[in-house]
């Protein structure tokens, strides 16, 4: 669990852009994507959207696949790894955040744990 914890933190630290990084997490978004789709979720998904008010953010965009990240960016000009560098930079801040931890480890140590690696 603490090596969990400070793999974790590191990635907030000291992120890891780079451009293989980015095409495997596309990549896995896109596998996430076509399963959502074998198993029926997605439609079952899309209708609760379609079925939601407009002004709601639950209406908005539900998942990407390599269509929507990659293709879309280089049709749009987009540098995906600039994209991903600047969500981050807007989005990623303590200030914004909250982490919660559970494990099978006494209250006392995962607040040691957490304290330690994030504070």
């Amino acid at each position: 669990m603490e090596g969990a914890l400070d793999r974790l933190a590191a990635a907030f630290i000291h992120p890891r852009f780079a451009p293989e990084c980015i095409d495997r997490e596309v990549n896995a978004v896109d596998s996430e994507y076509q399963g959502l789709q074998k198993d029926g979720e997605m439609y079952l998904q899309q209708l609760k959207k379609v079925l939601t008010s407009s002004q709601h953010p639950y209406s908005r965009f539900f998942a990407g696949n390599i269509q929507t990240l990659k293709e879309a960016a280089h049709q749009l000009n987009l540098n995906l790894h600039e994209q991903v560098a600047n969500l981050y930079q807007k989005y990623y801040s303590a200030d914004i955040m909250n982490l919660v931890v559970v494990g099978n480890y006494p209250m006392d140590q995962l607040i040691e744990w957490s304290v330690a690696k994030f504070s």
